[in-house]
């Protein structure tokens, strides 16, 4: 009786090892978040100069790659974040990135559409779906400012 009750408690402890080995196994690497990091700091400019130039067709697949990379951070973030609170607030600002580049992928995705079908060249064009993606490239902008502020400031 006592073997097989030693023997169950090593399953158990093997297990339970084997699932802490599994969770450092998927936490990401300071590497793989930087590379997240510069990726999106590098396509947040990219869409700057292609919306104030009025050139939609790129921004949707650079959007949905924010989108991604948002989804990554949700399910992984850095080690550095230890409390509760700092969990929640990281998962917050990753949240709303992700929500704000899916609305700019769907509203430059529409903008995209209607330039296509543009029959007068050089007309004004006066269309409150630019002013919506604007916005929500302003909100994604801000989740990264405020994110990069409150886990990456450097020590005073």
């Amino acid at each position: 009786m006592r073997k097989r009750s030693a023997i169950i408690a090593a399953l158990i402890l093997a297990m339970a090892w084997g699932a802490g080995m599994g969770l450092a196994a998927n936490e990401p690497s300071p590497g793989d978040l930087k590379k997240v990091m510069g990726d999106n700091f590098q396509r947040v400019a990219l869409i700057l100069n292609n919306l104030i130039s009025a050139r939609y067709n790129s921004i949707p697949h650079d959007a949905e790659l924010i989108v991604e990379h948002a989804t990554f951070l949700m399910k992984s973030p850095p080690r550095e974040i230890k409390t509760p609170e700092e969990r929640s607030m990281f998962l917050t600002y990753a949240t709303s990135l992700k929500t704000s580049a899916s609305n700019l992928l769907v509203v430059t995705t529409e903008l995209a559409n209607r330039d296509k079908q543009r029959n007068t060249p050089g007309q004004l064009s006066v269309d409150y779906l630019r002013v919506a993606a604007a916005s929500h490239y302003g909100i994604m902008v801000t989740n990264c400012v405020l994110c990069h502020n409150q886990f990456r400031r450097r020590q005073l």
